[in-house]
């Protein structure tokens, strides 16, 4: 089983910096590129992110299940009253994750600008919110890290 310290260290140091990471990546392509050649570049760079952000999601995901199965177990083990709370939001960030790679997926290249730009704001803000979801459930593990040791 992962441990709940694990799980957090695993969630600052590659989860929330990656996120962050590929947000100012995003931040960096312009849709609004005039020069064709220079816009393929930008159209490159963009599935190039979208590829990563995809195979990132992907990661975490599982590492998230991983995470969820070894907690289920030590609950039943220990009885924990506090392990359902924190397995319900667990669930949650995972449906989180889950439905951004599912749409990072299904967007493909573009050749209207507008819609290149739509979306690359529209991706910007789902990262920076997954990334401030993650963050709270970082901090939010702390506590029942703790409860879980003296059970």
């Amino acid at each position: 089983m992962t441990s709940i310290k694990e799980f957090r260290k695993y969630l600052k140091a590659t989860g929330i910096y990656s996120l962050s990471k590929m947000a100012d990546d995003f931040k960096k392509i312009n849709p609004e590129e005039k020069d064709p050649q220079k816009f393929r570049y930008e159209k490159a760079r963009w599935q190039g992110l979208n590829l990563a952000l995809s195979n990132f999601l992907n990661t975490l995901y599982f590492e998230m299940l991983d995470f969820k199965i070894g907690l289920e177990q030590e609950v039943k083990k220990t009885k924990w009253e506090g392990g359902k709370v924190i397995l319900n939001d667990l669930q949650t960030k995972m449906d989180l994750v889950l439905a951004l790679r599912e749409e990072v997926l299904a967007t493909g290249s573009f050749t209207n600008r507008e819609l290149f730009s739509l979306n690359q704001q529209k991706f910007l803000l789902k990262i920076i919110n997954l990334r401030k979801v993650l963050r709270n459930y970082l901090e939010e593990l702390q506590p029942f890290e703790q409860s879980l040791l003296m059970n």
